[in-house]
């Protein structure tokens, strides 16, 4: 019995596929494990999709960062990175003060804790994509230089 090997271009599409696939599953996951939180509220409900966001993210990155692959268009420095982060906190605050509020006591204070969430994810966000993308330039640096020796 023959194999069937693919040709570079069938690679390529397929190799197109399965990110596009990838990237599908990830972002509704995330989507459903935000609506999940906001109407059910119980870690308990998302436990399933938290381990495959994460499973797949951690995967993807991985694979980047070990490839220095980092995107360039990710590359666009420091003030990029806290810029990126600061719009990402800011959606993911709107969405945890109307969980918060929705769950919360009438006469609960929550802008101290609102506001100590968006400060925290926003210097976590900073602090994952400037770490990333030193990482990235670090390996890519080093392969050019392994393929520049050979």
């Amino acid at each position: 019995m023959k194999k069937r090997i693919l040709d570079e271009r069938q690679a390529q599409i397929t190799a197109n596929i399965g990110t596009y696939s990838f990237y599908v599953m990830f972002f509704l996951c995330a989507a459903l494990i935000l609506v999940e939180l906001f109407w059910h509220g119980t870690l308990e409900n998302i436990l399933g999709e938290t381990i495959l966001l994460l499973a797949g993210g951690a995967t993807c990155l991985g694979g980047y960062l070990k490839n220095g692959l980092w995107p360039k268009k990710c590359r666009q420095g420091i003030l990029s990175n806290l810029l990126t982060s600061t719009l990402c906190a800011s959606l993911f605050t709107i969405f945890y003060a109307a969980t918060i509020r929705r769950k919360a006591a009438a006469s609960a204070t929550l802008g101290p804790w609102i506001a100590l969430f968006f400060l925290g994810t926003t210097l976590l966000g900073f602090i994952c994509l400037t770490v990333l993308e030193k990482a990235a330039k670090r390996k890519e640096k080093k392969q050019e230089q392994k393929y520049m020796h050979d």
